[in-house]
Parts: C-alpha cells; sequence; structure tokens
C-alpha cells in the first residue's frame, strides 16, 4: 500500500505550523538543531536578500508537498 505522507511542524522563524516534505524543506540551525522554514518566511527572506544582492535562498520541488509513504 502507497501513500502521501506530510509533516508537521512549527516555522523555525515565524513559529507557525505548516506542512512540509521533510527531505526537501529549507532549514535554519540554532541552538544545535534544525528547524524546517515556512514557504512565506523563505520568500520574505528572499525579498531582502535581493534588496541586498545576496544569493536566493532555493525551494526544492516538492518541499511543501506531500511525500510518498
Amino acid at each position: 500500500m502507497t501513500g502521501r505522507a506530510y509533516v508537521t511542524g512549527e516555522c523555525g522563524t515565524c513559529g507557525r505550523l505548516f506542512l512540509f516534505n521533510a527531505r526537501k524543506v529549507p532549514t535554519v540551525c540554532a541552538l544545535g538543531m534544525t528547524w524546517p522554514v515556512c514557504r512565506e518566511c523563505i520568500e520574505n527572506a528572499n525579498r531582502r536578500r535581493a534588496d541586498r544582492n545576496l544569493p536566493q535562498i532555493k525551494i526544492s520541488p516538492g518541499a511543501y508537498e506531500p511525500e510518498p509513504s
């Protein structure tokens, strides 16, 4: 039997609960832990990075989609 699975977690930046693919979602490291980051926070960070001519944070295809279980 195959299906699709999401992971539910708290965004390491804003604290909001969101669904993501644990193998593909962007993360931040803080206090020795790795935290997933929601799409909205990545998009906000990329706008700020663009203003400073910094490289964009890449979002892997499927990062916020279910993964096969």
